[in-house]
This record gives C-alpha cells, structure tokens and sequence, in this order.
C-alpha cells in the first residue's frame, strides 16, 4: 500500500493520487502546488491551464530567489509561469478525479484538501567546461501528492449555503487562530484578549 504524507480531514468521501519522480523542477512545483490549496477542482483546473497559456501566474513566496518582478493580482511581486509543473499538477489533479469518478463522489462538491511536493533523488549529469574541467549539471525532480475531499459541511445552518471554497478559508482562518492561540501562550503563560 502506498504512504501518503497526510491524512484527509474528510474521511467520509475523499480521493488521493500522486506521481512519483516526476520530471519536473521542485521548487516550482512547490510554489503552483501551495496555491491550488483549498480550490475547488473545477477552478484548480482552469487556474493550471490559465497558467499553462500565461494569463494566470503563480506567486512565487518561499523559493524566490532571482525571480523577477511582475504586476499580478496575487499581491505578490515575484511571480513565474511554470508550465511543466503545472501540466504534472494538472495530470495528478485527473487521476484524483478519476479516484473520485469510481468511489461515486461528486466532482463540483470536491476541493483540494492537501498537496504534497517532496523532493525526489536528483538525477546526476555533467557538463564539459573550459580547459579541460568538468562541473556538475544536476536536475531536481519531485514527488507529488494530493488529496482532493468533500468538505465537511458545518453545523450552523446559516454557514450551510456557503461555498465549499470559502468554507476551506474559514477552517484555515481557525486553525491559524489556534496557532496563534497556542503561540501567545507559550510566550505570556495566558490569553490577553
């Protein structure tokens, strides 16, 4: 059986899929996969291909060095179209879909629950150099899971006709609060609000 990185919060309808040692550069993989976090699949779909043709970017946050400047809607200077990995994305994203298809879950309900980008071991080359040296041309592929799963629907029944999007933000706004929660206790022994 295949090891998943983290569990769904929805145990009741979820489906995963992954690819292993695909080649496709980490750190971009990386930064497209954060961003699909919490989107519904069919918007998941259309931001990948919007990136593929280059009228999406993908915000470029923890690996930005030497990324240039563009003007986005992301809030977010440093900004990149990478293609490849959003095509690999895209290809786990269709096998999540198909997981989903024959467990009878509904495609539209789904979301994005996690995404996964490790790195895989780097494929060794070289390259010839001047006056006879040789320096390394590494390449750094990656291992990409996710999970896409219904979210689960709130008790209060105002919150009930909510989108499963924006359902997904409330739940991180909590759980944000109880780090930040845990955080002021940790440093001042009690709440202060």
């Amino acid at each position: 059986m295949v090891k998943y990185a983290k569990k769904p919060s929805n145990q009741a309808a979820f489906a995963k899929g992954k690819k292993d040692d695909a080649k496709v550069h980490f750190k971009n993989t990386w930064e497209t996969a954060r961003v699909l976090k919490g989107m519904s699949i069919p918007r998941a779909r259309k931001y990948l291909h919007n990136v593929i043709s280059t009228k999406e970017s993908v915000p470029f946050v923890k690996y930005n060095g030497g990324v240039s400047r563009k003007a986005n809607p992301w809030g977010v200077s440093q900004v990149r179209f990478p293609k490849k990995s959003a095509i690999a994305l895209l290809d786990v994203l269709r096998k999540c879909e198909r997981t989903a298809k024959q467990k009878g879950l509904e495609r539209r309900k789904l979301i994005v629950d996690s995404t996964m980008v490790q790195q895989a071991p780097k494929l060794r080359r070289r390259t010839f150099r001047a006056h006879g040296r040789i320096n390394p041309y590494n390449y750094s592929p990656c291992h990409i899971q996710m999970i896409v799963a219904e979210p689960k629907l709130p008790t209060d029944p105002k919150l009930r006709k909510v989108s499963p999007e924006t359902l997904n933000k409330i739940a991180t706004l909590k759980k944000a609060k109880e780090i930040h929660d845990k955080n002021r206790l940790r440093k001042f022994g009690k709440l202060y609000y």
